[in-house]
């Protein structure tokens, strides 16, 4: 994957669906 930020996108919105 050549897009990283999609993957700290991914993180961020599960990380506040979770909390």
């Amino acid at each position: 994957s050549c897009w990283p930020f999609l993957a700290i996108a991914a993180v961020e919105s599960i990380n506040k669906i979770v909390t």
